[in-house]
């Protein structure tokens, strides 16, 4: 696999398996908000976008902002109370992370989590301190599939795009990266499909030792057959 300068993250369903916690979550949204939920490949297809995207995709449009603060504030409330029952990191990035530190690599979470349920999950997990910088959405007015979170964590890791790689296991993620010049690599152990995404990442990784330098398995093509 290429060696890259650094190294650009998304958070959940990449490098920090929330996918039962964060479905539990909006499920129990629903039962306060007394709403109906769409099933769960559509839930799970809107993971990615910054939460208050989410709500109004998931309890219908034009309900009103008071109705969408309070169906977030059960969102966010419930997964603070289980999340440690759930919240898991996936197998290999904890070292992976560790080695690509060890070897000087520049890394950074981009994110549409907030900052603060970020910094306890990192911290949960022992790997928040492999991060010099976290874009979260708090950091910019847009964001992703915008480039300008992947841009910002570029500028504050003083990297060049041509010496980046955006690594994220949605849509969002490889849309962003591209838009903002950098290689993608999809992380397919989050279990995302991309079949029917109108982009391709350059590269697809089953694996997070996949993405190392020295890792094997990755396929270094970018790929129009899946």
């Amino acid at each position: 696999m290429k060696s890259y300068a650094a190294y650009l993250f998304d958070a959940d369903g990449t490098i920090i398996n929330t996918r039962e916690l964060i479905y539990r979550s909006f499920m129990r949204m629903g039962e306060e908000m007394e709403a109906e939920m769409p099933d769960r490949p559509f839930i799970e297809a809107t993971v990615g976008l910054p939460i208050e995207v989410q709500v109004p995709i998931l309890l219908g449009q034009g309900r009103g902002k008071g109705y969408y603060a309070r169906a977030e504030n059960a969102y966010r409330a419930y997964m603070m109370e289980v999340y440690r029952d759930f919240l898991a990191v996936f197998p290999g990035v904890r070292e992976g992370l560790a080695k690509l530190a060890a070897a000087g690599r520049k890394l950074a979470v981009v994110t549409s989590r907030g900052r603060q349920s970020l910094d306890i999950f990192l911290d949960a997990l022992d790997i928040n301190r492999y991060f010099s910088r976290k874009i979260t959405p708090e950091d910019t007015e847009r964001s992703k599939p915008d480039p300008q979170p992947a841009e910002l964590a570029m500028r504050l890791l003083e990297a060049k795009a041509e010496d980046t790689v955006f690594v994220g296991d949605a849509e969002y993620d490889i849309r962003c990266g591209k838009a903002a010049g950098t290689d993608t690599i999809l992380a397919a152990w989050g279990g995302m499909d991309p079949a029917n995404w109108p982009v391709r990442p350059d590269f697809i990784a089953s694996n997070f030792s996949d993405i190392l330098p020295d890792g094997a398995g990755c396929e270094g093509e970018p790929h129009a057959d899946y």
